[in-house]
């Protein structure tokens, strides 16, 4: 049987501005949304295999920024990835446990909200 579709969805926007001289000012946002995987084998009620201690996947949508400035060969900028510090559980797997033991299980998240600055020059 083959695996269920995960539809994404991504939209990016970007605005630029030129202040004065060589100064240009920017912003871009990207908005990431994935749909919630369909349940199937161990998280589908009524399979063989069903474990309900295992959560389906959930739908989960993730924001970043940056804001920025260009002089000449310089690019300045401030970013936030995961803006609302989304966090759900991505995946949860038993590993390569053999015996059920839910305190072996592992999980997968998104990276917590992170800030920072880059900087750059081009020649």
């Amino acid at each position: 049987m083959p695996a269920p579709a995960v539809e994404r969805f991504a939209n990016g926007r970007s605005t630029s501005s030129v202040c004065s001289g060589e100064q240009n000012f920017y912003l871009h946002t990207d908005y990431t949304r994935t749909s919630q995987v369909a349940r199937t084998g161990a998280t589908q009620p009524g399979s063989p295999k069903f474990d309900r201690l295992l959560p389906p996947l959930p739908a989960y949508s993730v924001i970043n920024s940056r804001l920025g400035m260009r002089m000449g060969a310089t690019d300045i900028s401030v970013f936030v990835n995961n803006l609302l510090d989304s966090n759900p559980l991505l995946l949860t797997t038993a590993g390569h446990s053999t015996f059920y033991d839910p305190q072996d299980w592992l999980g997968s998240a998104l990276r917590p909200r992170t800030v920072g600055v880059t900087f750059t020059y081009r020649n």
